[in-house]
C-alpha cells in the first residue's frame, strides 16, 4: 500500500494528523515523540520542518538557538546566496534585477519577519525566566540590525532597477549605432564633402576614406547635432592637416563645433546655428579617469589655436548637457568662431 493510502486508511495515523494543531502548540518534547510514528520519510521531513518553523515563530526555542542559528546562521546563508547572485548576473542587469526582486520578497518579506519575530519572542521569554537583560537586549539589537539590512536591500532594488534601465538605454544606443547614423557624399565637381548626421564611432575613418578617394575636396559642409567627442576631434584633425574650409547651412552643435572650428575658412549660412553646451560622459560604467569638464577645456585649447577667443565661450560651461547655447552670428564673428556669413546656401 502506498504512502497516501496508508495515511488515510490507518485510523491511528488519521488521529495523529487530526490533532496536529494541538501538537504544534506544545513544547519541543511532543515534537520528539511525533517522530516515533512510522509515516512516509518525506512526510516526516515536511512535518518536522513545519513544527520547527512554528516553534521558532512562537518563541519556544532557546534564545541562543533562535538567534545564532535562525537569525545569524540563516542570514549568513542568505548573504552567500546574494553574493552568488551578484557574480552570476554581473553582465546581465535585467537578470540581476529580477533575482534581486525575487530574493527581497522571499528573504526579506517572508523569511526575515519569521526570524525577527521568533528572536523577539524568545528574548521576551528569556527575560521573564532568567531576568538577565544582557543577552535578550543584545538579541533585540541584532534584530534592529537586520531591519537596517532589509532597508539597505530595498535600496538595492532601486539601484538594480537603475542599472537595468541604464543598461537597456546603452543597448538601444549600441543597436542604433550598429547602423550608420551619418551620411557622406561628394558634390558633382568633387570639391565639397557633405557630412550629415551623428558623429558616431567610425566616422573619422569614413571621412578619411572619402578624402583619399576625392583628393580635390577643399570644403567640408557639416550638418550634425553632435556625437562622440573623439570622432569630432578626428574629423577636425583631418580638416586641419589638409587645410580644408568648413561650412554650415543648417545646424552644427555639440561635438560638431570642434570639427567646424578645424576649418581654415569657416562660413555659415544665413539661418545656420552653431550650438555649445557642457560635455557629458555617457557610459554604463563611469570611468573615474575621464572628466567631462577636462575634455571641454582640452577642446577650448584647440579652439584658441584656431584663433577663437575662448574667454567668450565660457558660457558653454554653464549650459547643461540637455540645453544648448546658440550665439548670434554677430557674436560668432566677433569671437572668431565664424569668418563669414554667406547669404546663399550651397545646394549639393
Amino acid at each position: 500500500m502506498n504512502c497516501v493510502a496508508h495515511i488515510f486508511v490507518n485510523p491511528a495515523i488519521r488521529r495523529v494528523w487530526d490533532t496536529v494543531g494541538v501538537w504544534a502548540g506544545r513544547q519541543l518534547a511532543p515534537l520528539v515523540s511525533l517522530r516515533t510514528f512510522s509515516i512516509c520519510p518525506l512526510l516526516n521531513v515536511f512535518r518536522d520542518a513545519y513544527l520547527y518553523i512554528l516553534d521558532h515563530w512562537r518563541g519556544r526555542l532557546t534564545l541562543a538557538w533562535a538567534f545564532w542559528v535562525n537569525l545569524v546562521g540563516v542570514g549568513s546563508c542568505i548573504y552567500v546566496i546574494q553574493l552568488f547572485t551578484r557574480s552570476h548576473y554581473a553582465d546581465d542587469p535585467p537578470g540581476f534585477f529580477r533575482a534581486t526582486l525575487i530574493g527581497f520578497v522571499v528573504f526579506r518579506l517572508v523569511v526575515f519577519p519569521w526570524q525577527a519575530v521568533g528572536v523577539l519572542r524568545a528574548s521576551d521569554r528569556s527575560l521573564s525566566e532568567v531576568h538577565d537583560a544582557i543577552w535578550p537586549r543584545a538579541a533585540q539589537g541584532g534584530v534592529l540590525l537586520g531591519i537596517l539590512i532589509v532597508f539597505l536591500d530595498a535600496l538595492g532594488i532601486f539601484h538594480a532597477f537603475y542599472d537595468m534601465r541604464t543598461w537597456q538605454e546603452v543597448a538601444e544606443t549600441a543597436a542604433q549605432e550598429s547602423r550608420p547614423g551619418y551620411e557622406l557624399r561628394v558634390s558633382a565637381d568633387g570639391e565639397t564633402l557633405f557630412l550629415e548626421g551623428f558623429l558616431e564611432p567610425g566616422v573619422t575613418r569614413a571621412v578619411l576614406g572619402a578624402l583619399n578617394d576625392h583628393p580635390t575636396v577643399d570644403t567640408v559642409v557639416l550638418e550634425s547635432r553632435g556625437g562622440r567627442v573623439y570622432e569630432a576631434r578626428g574629423v577636425a584633425k583631418l580638416v586641419v592637416e589638409r587645410g580644408l574650409a568648413t561650412q554650415v547651412f543648417g545646424e552644427c552643435s555639440s561635438a560638431c563645433t570642434t570639427a567646424f572650428i578645424g576649418g581654415t575658412l569657416r562660413i555659415v549660412g544665413p539661418t545656420a546655428r552653431i550650438g555649445f553646451h557642457r560635455y557629458r560622459l555617457e557610459a554604463w560604467m563611469v570611468r573615474p579617469d575621464v572628466k567631462p569638464e577636462h575634455e571641454l577645456f582640452r577642446d577650448l585649447a584647440f579652439y584658441r589655436s584656431r584663433g577663437v577667443h575662448t574667454d567668450r565661450l565660457r558660457r558653454a560651461l554653464e549650459t547643461d548637457f540637455g540645453d544648448m547655447w546658440y550665439p548670434e552670428h554677430a557674436e560668432l564673428l566677433e569671437i572668431g568662431v565664424v569668418h563669414m556669413v554667406q547669404p546663399d546656401t550651397i545646394v549639393p
